[in-house]
């Protein structure tokens, strides 16, 4: 009996070391569980922390994104806004070029047609007084002929007068001559009119020959003499005008 007590006492503090054991281990597990705990925190909150921290930085790279863009945004648009201009001012200026050409052309253009209207308006005086020029000689030659013309028929007309009135007394002095100083009656009244058919036939030929040699005078003026030529019979007269 005492050794069935002792072996129950044995195994009652064989029991009680086991549960202190067990309850040694049990506290260590929950200290290490408790410590595992408290690591995974400080590991969530480093976690959470670099969580934040990204965040933030994500955040702020965003921004500084954003502001980066609009600064290159607004970079781009004042470039572009500066080439407008410039291109604007570009265009500008071309068009007042070439208003000014076209201005400076029309200049020109008005210069010369004004300097050509001069020179034909210059060379046109002058044709016009080389013509008024030309006319006036015409007209002074055309005068002087006229004069020349009136000269030599008032000097044929002063040359046939004086022939005329030299063979008229020619005439005169030859049938002077021709008359015979002492005839018959019958005989005389014969011979007067022979004697006035010789008359008539003189001034006939004499008249003939004027209307010839006015005919030969306007020509030149040329004409020579009269010649009288006296029949056989002494009664028949004739003026010719040497050719």
């Amino acid at each position: 009996m005492l050794n069935q007590s002792t072996s129950s006492q044995g195994r009652t503090g064989m029991n009680l070391a086991a549960a202190k054991e067990a309850r040694k281990r049990a506290e260590l597990d929950a200290q290490l569980l408790a410590n595992r705990i408290a690591l995974l925190k400080q590991e969530e909150e480093k976690a959470w922390k670099k969580i934040d921290d990204t965040r933030k930085k994500t955040k702020e790279m965003l921004t500084l994104r954003t502001t980066n863009e609009q600064k290159l945004q607004a970079k781009d648009d004042y470039y572009r806004s500066k080439y407008q201009s410039v291109r604007d001012c570009q265009q500008h200026n071309a068009l007042q070029r070439d208003r000014a050409r076209a201005t400076r052309e029309a200049t020109q253009m008005a210069l010369l047609r004004t300097k050509q209207t001069g020179v034909r308006a210059m060379k046109q005086q002058t044709l016009d007084h080389v013509q008024e020029k030309r006319e006036k000689e015409l007209l002074e030659r055309q005068h002087n002929w006229e004069k020349t013309q009136m000269i030599r028929q008032q000097k044929e007309e002063h040359r046939r007068k004086l022939e005329a009135e030299k063979e008229l007394s020619e005439t005169d002095v030859l049938s002077g001559m021709l008359r015979p100083t002492e005839e018959p009656p019958e005989a005389t009244g014969g011979a007067g009119e022979a004697a006035a058919a010789s008359s008539s036939n003189t001034d006939d030929d004499t008249t003939n020959n004027k209307g010839n040699m006015g005919n030969r005078g306007g020509g030149g003026g040329g004409g020579g003499g009269a010649k009288i030529h006296i029949d056989s019979r002494g009664v028949g007269l004739s003026a010719e005008a040497a050719r």
